[in-house]
């Protein structure tokens, strides 16, 4: 019965610790004016009121001083309702974002984790497109946009259901879905429509429907591109031989050029008759003629 009853009240007192001490995570805009509440909640007199920043006291009033003293980045910005115990920030910059902790009676009543955070951008949607299979091109799309002093955000995207949608990474879609997605997505369809979304706890922005640009619809798929250049070296070729095969020369030798009749007529004797190459020949002549040298 002894360690019973000892059990019964030390529970007792951890829950009546437990209830009186709170500890909350709240979020601000940048610039506005904030309220840190103390949780005060029983009837005794405030006779001494003190906030930390941390370790660090930046607030301190008591009964016999009346006023109250204001350290650090509160100096000018604050004000303390000593019915109450609450603080109020005017004109909140990201400075002041930090665990707050309030004694009153020289009680820990409450901790406030103060996050001040800037509002988020209106995001613009990017893509990196490549070809994937026949007749499908592979994208990679990026929500863009400047998050600094507004973070940690969060994403999410909207897209029409022709779009095979994907995160890129190990994040788990079904939360929140990452700042890049994987998409694929059929050649020819331009009807595919993306919205990315970012938000924190202050503020949400959605970007402009955004489709794939149209300077990535025409993209070749590498394969394309190899047939293409290939069929090209095989029609050159093709009409290189079938050139020496009806002329009896190649092309080189024909002083003519390919849009002039002379190009395609066809010179009997071979190619190392007086016929094919007539001037050819009366230089050789001319040059080997002791006569003409001198």
């Amino acid at each position: 019965m002894h360690w019973t009853s000892f059990i019964s009240v030390l529970c007792g007192c951890l829950a009546v610790s437990t209830s009186y001490y709170q500890y909350v995570s709240v979020s601000f805009r940048a610039g506005t004016d904030c309220s840190l509440k103390s949780q005060w909640s029983t009837k005794d007199v405030i006779s001494t009121i003190e906030w930390r920043y941390g370790v660090d006291p930046v607030v301190e009033w008591n009964r016999d001083n009346r006023s109250a003293v204001f350290r650090a980045h509160l100096q000018d910005r604050a004000l303390l309702d000593i019915q109450t115990g609450d603080l109020m920030i005017s004109s909140t910059r990201a400075g002041d974002s930090g665990v707050y902790t309030v004694f009153i009676n020289s009680h820990q009543t409450h901790t406030i984790n103060v996050s001040i955070l800037s509002a988020v951008p209106v995001p613009t949607v990017s893509w990196a497109c490549q070809p994937e299979d026949e007749g499908t091109i592979f994208c990679v799309l990026t929500c863009e946009g400047d998050t600094s002093g507004a973070e940690p955000v969060q994403y999410n995207w909207t897209h029409q259901p022709q779009a095979n949608i994907s995160s890129h990474g190990d994040e788990d879609a079904n939360k929140t879905l990452p700042k890049s997605i994987n998409v694929t997505m059929v050649v020819g369809s331009d009807s595919d429509v993306f919205v990315c979304t970012v938000w924190n706890t202050i503020s949400l922005q959605n970007s402009q429907p955004s489709t794939r640009p149209s300077t990535l619809r025409e993209t070749l798929h590498p394969m394309k591109g190899v047939v293409v250049f290939t069929s090209f070296i095989v029609a050159v070729t093709a009409a290189i031989a079938l050139h020496r095969c009806w002329t009896g020369v190649w092309f080189f030798h024909k002083e003519s050029t390919p849009w002039q009749s002379d190009f395609w007529r066809r010179i009997k004797g071979g190619d190392d008759s007086e016929n094919n190459h007539p001037k050819e020949l009366e230089e050789l002549k001319a040059n080997s003629d002791p006569e003409t040298q001198h």
